[in-house]
Protein backbone atom coordinates (compact mmCIF):
# COMPACT_ATOMS: atom_id res chain seq x y z
CA UNK A 1 0.00 0.00 0.00
CA UNK A 2 1.38 3.09 -0.97
CA UNK A 3 1.36 5.41 2.43
CA UNK A 4 1.16 9.42 1.64
CA UNK A 5 1.29 12.16 4.30
CA UNK A 6 0.21 15.63 3.38
CA UNK A 7 1.47 18.61 5.59
CA UNK A 8 0.16 22.05 4.86
CA UNK A 9 -1.17 24.79 7.76
CA UNK A 10 -4.57 26.07 5.43
CA UNK A 11 -6.75 23.18 5.98
CA UNK A 12 -8.75 23.58 2.70
CA UNK A 13 -6.07 22.91 0.85
CA UNK A 14 -5.02 19.95 2.99
CA UNK A 15 -8.98 18.31 1.75
CA UNK A 16 -8.63 19.44 -1.79
CA UNK A 17 -4.96 17.30 -1.93
CA UNK A 18 -6.37 14.50 -0.19
CA UNK A 19 -9.49 14.38 -2.39
CA UNK A 20 -7.27 14.26 -5.87
CA UNK A 21 -4.83 11.68 -4.22
CA UNK A 22 -8.39 9.46 -3.25
CA UNK A 23 -10.29 9.69 -7.02
CA UNK A 24 -7.19 8.67 -8.32
CA UNK A 25 -6.69 5.51 -6.30
CA UNK A 26 -10.67 5.13 -6.84
CA UNK A 27 -9.98 5.51 -11.01
CA UNK A 28 -6.81 3.63 -10.78
CA UNK A 29 -7.53 0.71 -7.96
CA UNK A 30 -4.40 1.76 -6.34
CA UNK A 31 -4.60 0.85 -2.55
CA UNK A 32 -3.33 4.18 -0.84
CA UNK A 33 -3.43 5.90 2.76
CA UNK A 34 -3.39 9.37 3.20
CA UNK A 35 -2.29 11.46 6.51
CA UNK A 36 -2.88 14.94 6.96
CA UNK A 37 -1.11 17.17 8.81
CA UNK A 38 -1.22 21.06 9.85
CA UNK A 39 1.78 21.51 11.73
CA UNK A 40 5.68 19.76 10.49
CA UNK A 41 6.59 18.24 14.26
CA UNK A 42 3.09 16.62 14.12
CA UNK A 43 4.50 14.91 10.61
CA UNK A 44 8.05 14.41 12.11
CA UNK A 45 6.69 12.79 15.29
CA UNK A 46 4.39 10.82 12.77
CA UNK A 47 7.35 9.39 11.08
CA UNK A 48 9.09 7.47 13.85
CA UNK A 49 6.77 5.02 13.96
CA UNK A 50 5.15 5.56 10.33
CA UNK A 51 7.21 5.18 7.26
CA UNK A 52 5.65 7.44 4.18
CA UNK A 53 6.86 6.74 0.16
CA UNK A 54 5.59 10.10 -0.18
CA UNK A 55 5.23 13.10 1.23
CA UNK A 56 3.57 16.96 -0.01
CA UNK A 57 4.66 19.19 1.80
CA UNK A 58 3.73 23.30 1.30
CA UNK A 59 6.76 25.61 1.49
CA UNK A 60 5.04 28.66 3.02
CA UNK A 61 4.20 27.35 6.91
CA UNK A 62 4.68 29.30 9.72
CA UNK A 63 7.09 27.86 12.68
CA UNK A 64 8.47 25.23 10.56
CA UNK A 65 8.34 25.94 6.74
CA UNK A 66 8.43 22.97 3.49
CA UNK A 67 12.19 22.94 3.38
CA UNK A 68 13.15 22.99 6.77
CA UNK A 69 10.46 20.01 7.41
CA UNK A 70 11.88 18.44 4.35
CA UNK A 71 15.70 18.57 5.59
CA UNK A 72 14.45 16.71 8.82
CA UNK A 73 12.41 14.11 7.29
CA UNK A 74 15.74 13.41 4.93
CA UNK A 75 17.89 12.57 7.95
CA UNK A 76 16.11 9.96 7.99
CA UNK A 77 14.65 9.11 5.13
CA UNK A 78 16.58 9.10 1.87
CA UNK A 79 14.35 7.43 -0.28
CA UNK A 80 10.94 8.99 0.32
CA UNK A 81 9.94 11.16 -2.59
CA UNK A 82 9.13 14.76 -1.66
CA UNK A 83 6.49 17.21 -3.30
CA UNK A 84 6.16 20.93 -2.35
CA UNK A 85 3.53 22.99 -3.24
CA UNK A 86 3.61 26.56 -2.80
CA UNK A 87 2.29 30.13 -4.28
CA UNK A 88 5.70 31.19 -4.88
CA UNK A 89 8.55 30.40 -7.50
CA UNK A 90 11.18 31.82 -5.00
CA UNK A 91 12.20 28.72 -3.07
CA UNK A 92 12.94 26.61 -6.11
CA UNK A 93 16.32 26.03 -5.60
CA UNK A 94 15.94 25.55 -2.24
CA UNK A 95 13.68 22.55 -2.89
CA UNK A 96 15.82 20.44 -5.39
CA UNK A 97 18.26 20.63 -2.94
CA UNK A 98 16.69 18.23 -0.78
CA UNK A 99 16.03 16.20 -3.81
CA UNK A 100 12.25 16.52 -4.25
CA UNK A 101 10.85 15.10 -7.26
CA UNK A 102 8.30 17.89 -8.36
CA UNK A 103 7.45 21.63 -7.51
CA UNK A 104 3.40 22.67 -8.03
CA UNK A 105 2.21 25.81 -7.82
CA UNK A 106 -0.98 26.73 -6.14
CA UNK A 107 -3.94 26.09 -6.49
CA UNK A 108 -2.61 22.25 -7.75
CA UNK A 109 -4.00 21.03 -10.92
CA UNK A 110 -5.18 17.86 -10.43
CA UNK A 111 -3.90 16.82 -13.48
CA UNK A 112 -0.94 17.38 -12.85
CA UNK A 113 -0.64 16.12 -9.28
CA UNK A 114 -2.17 12.92 -10.68
CA UNK A 115 0.82 12.74 -13.53
CA UNK A 116 3.31 12.95 -10.86
CA UNK A 117 2.04 10.51 -8.57
CA UNK A 118 1.82 7.73 -11.63
CA UNK A 119 5.54 8.53 -12.46
CA UNK A 120 6.04 8.01 -8.77
CA UNK A 121 4.10 4.49 -8.52
CA UNK A 122 6.15 3.27 -12.09
CA UNK A 123 9.23 4.08 -9.69
CA UNK A 124 8.82 1.94 -7.08
CA UNK A 125 9.42 -1.93 -6.81
CA UNK A 126 6.67 -4.31 -6.85
CA UNK A 127 6.99 -5.52 -3.42
CA UNK A 128 6.19 -2.41 -2.08
CA UNK A 129 2.53 -3.09 -2.90
CA UNK A 130 0.56 -4.73 -0.03
CA UNK A 131 -0.05 -8.47 -0.47
CA UNK A 132 -1.74 -11.36 0.88
CA UNK A 133 0.03 -14.75 0.82
CA UNK A 134 -2.38 -17.72 0.41
CA UNK A 135 -1.85 -21.52 0.35
CA UNK A 136 -2.86 -23.07 -2.87
CA UNK A 137 -2.90 -26.41 -4.17
CA UNK A 138 -0.40 -24.88 -6.52
CA UNK A 139 1.49 -23.79 -3.77
CA UNK A 140 1.92 -20.19 -1.83
CA UNK A 141 0.15 -17.70 -4.23
CA UNK A 142 0.85 -13.76 -3.60
CA UNK A 143 -1.89 -11.58 -4.39
CA UNK A 144 -1.31 -7.84 -4.34
CA UNK A 145 -4.48 -6.52 -2.52
CA UNK A 146 -5.52 -3.49 -4.78
CA UNK A 147 -6.66 -6.61 -7.51
CA UNK A 148 -8.73 -8.22 -4.69
CA UNK A 149 -12.32 -7.31 -6.18
CA UNK A 150 -14.12 -9.53 -3.47
CA UNK A 151 -13.65 -12.46 -1.03
CA UNK A 152 -16.12 -15.16 -0.65
CA UNK A 153 -15.91 -18.12 2.19
CA UNK A 154 -17.97 -20.84 1.14
CA UNK A 155 -17.74 -24.62 3.21
CA UNK A 156 -14.09 -23.50 4.69
CA UNK A 157 -12.74 -22.64 1.49
CA UNK A 158 -11.96 -18.71 0.73
CA UNK A 159 -12.18 -17.87 -2.76
CA UNK A 160 -10.12 -14.47 -3.68
CA UNK A 161 -11.97 -13.19 -7.08
CA UNK A 162 -9.35 -11.13 -8.95
CA UNK A 163 -9.46 -7.80 -11.17
CA UNK A 164 -8.37 -9.77 -14.33
CA UNK A 165 -11.73 -12.54 -13.89
CA UNK A 166 -9.94 -14.92 -12.40
CA UNK A 167 -10.46 -17.03 -9.06
CA UNK A 168 -7.92 -17.75 -6.81
CA UNK A 169 -9.20 -20.65 -4.09
CA UNK A 170 -7.27 -21.39 -0.88
CA UNK A 171 -6.47 -25.03 0.62
CA UNK A 172 -9.14 -26.34 2.79
CA UNK A 173 -9.19 -24.65 6.69
CA UNK A 174 -5.64 -23.29 6.11
CA UNK A 175 -7.21 -19.89 6.25
CA UNK A 176 -10.12 -18.19 7.64
CA UNK A 177 -12.53 -15.21 6.42
CA UNK A 178 -11.49 -13.62 10.04
CA UNK A 179 -7.90 -13.88 9.07
CA UNK A 180 -8.56 -12.43 5.85
CA UNK A 181 -10.33 -9.63 7.18
CA UNK A 182 -7.71 -8.74 9.64
CA UNK A 183 -5.52 -8.09 6.78
CA UNK A 184 -7.75 -6.47 4.35
CA UNK A 185 -10.28 -4.13 6.44
CA UNK A 186 -7.21 -2.23 7.48
CA UNK A 187 -7.29 -0.62 4.27
CA UNK A 188 -10.34 2.08 3.68
CA UNK A 189 -11.58 0.75 0.66
CA UNK A 190 -12.40 -2.65 1.98
CA UNK A 191 -15.17 -3.45 3.86
CA UNK A 192 -17.28 -6.55 5.20
CA UNK A 193 -21.17 -5.91 3.59
CA UNK A 194 -22.23 -9.62 4.82
CA UNK A 195 -20.43 -12.02 7.22
CA UNK A 196 -19.54 -14.66 4.13
CA UNK A 197 -17.69 -11.45 1.90
CA UNK A 198 -15.32 -8.75 2.06
CA UNK A 199 -15.25 -6.27 -1.07
CA UNK A 200 -12.92 -3.82 -2.52
CA UNK A 201 -15.63 -0.44 -3.18
CA UNK A 202 -13.04 0.62 -5.64
CA UNK A 203 -14.91 -2.12 -7.66
CA UNK A 204 -18.53 -1.55 -6.92
CA UNK A 205 -20.75 -0.18 -10.04
CA UNK A 206 -24.00 0.17 -7.70
CA UNK A 207 -26.08 -0.82 -4.46
CA UNK A 208 -29.68 -1.45 -3.86
CA UNK A 209 -31.69 -2.49 -1.02
CA UNK A 210 -30.65 -6.08 -1.40
CA UNK A 211 -27.49 -6.39 -3.36
CA UNK A 212 -24.03 -4.86 -3.95
CA UNK A 213 -23.62 -4.91 -8.12
CA UNK A 214 -19.97 -4.81 -8.79
CA UNK A 215 -18.30 -3.65 -11.96
CA UNK A 216 -18.57 -7.26 -13.48
CA UNK A 217 -22.24 -7.38 -12.67
CA UNK A 218 -21.59 -9.83 -9.79
CA UNK A 219 -24.04 -9.73 -7.05
CA UNK A 220 -23.24 -9.51 -3.23
CA UNK A 221 -25.96 -9.85 -0.81
CA UNK A 222 -26.56 -6.98 1.59
CA UNK A 223 -28.97 -8.74 4.73
CA UNK A 224 -31.65 -6.24 4.87
CA UNK A 225 -30.83 -5.58 8.28
CA UNK A 226 -27.20 -3.87 7.38
CA UNK A 227 -28.59 -2.17 4.16
CA UNK A 228 -28.45 1.32 5.85
CA UNK A 229 -24.85 0.85 7.29
CA UNK A 230 -23.63 -0.99 4.23
CA UNK A 231 -25.19 2.11 2.05
CA UNK A 232 -23.42 4.86 4.43
CA UNK A 233 -20.03 3.09 4.62
CA UNK A 234 -19.93 3.33 1.01
CA UNK A 235 -21.12 6.69 0.34
CA UNK A 236 -18.87 8.03 3.46
CA UNK A 237 -16.00 6.28 1.34
CA UNK A 238 -17.13 7.84 -2.08
CA UNK A 239 -16.81 11.47 -0.32
CA UNK A 240 -13.94 11.08 1.14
Amino acid sequence: MLKIAICDDDQISLAFIKRILLSYAKDTHTTLHVDTFQHGDELLNATKTKHYHIHILDIMMPDMDGIELAKQIRKDDTDAFLIFLTSSDEYTKDAYQVDAINYLMKPVSPQKLTTILGKIISFLPKEEANAILVQTKKGIVRLPVDQIVYVEHIAHVIYFHLANGSELASLTSTLTLSEVAEQLLQYANYFQPHRAYIVNMNYIQTITKTDLILKNNQGIPIPCRRYVSVRNQYTEYMQA
